[in-house]
C-alpha cells in the first residue's frame, strides 16, 4: 500500500474518532508529564544531566589527545 493511501485512510479513521467522541485528546497535565520524560529535559533529573556532561568531557578530552598527537606527528 502506498504511503499516500495509509496517510488518508489514517486522516479518515482520526476524524471518525473525533466526530464519534472517542478519540484521546492531550490534558494539560499529559503536556507536562511527558515534557519530564523528554530526553533531552534534565530540568527534573539533575542526575542525568551531571551523567550526560560526564560523558561529553571524556569525549572532547579524547578528541583533544588524539589531535594534539597527530599535530606533533605531522610536523
Amino acid at each position: 500500500m502506498s504511503v499516500e493511501k495509509r496517510k488518508e485512510i489514517a486522516r479518515k479513521g482520526g476524524k471518525a474518532a473525533h466526530i464519534k467522541g472517542v478519540a484521546y485528546v492531550l490534558t494539560s497535565a499529559d503536556r507536562s508529564k511527558g515534557g519530564t520524560k523528554s530526553s533531552g529535559n534534565f530540568k527534573y533529573r539533575p542526575e542525568a544531566a551531571k551523567e550526560a556532561g560526564r560523558k561529553g568531557g571524556k569525549v572532547s578530552k579524547r578528541k583533544k589527545f588524539l589531535y594534539k598527537d597527530s599535530v606533533s606527528f605531522m610536523t
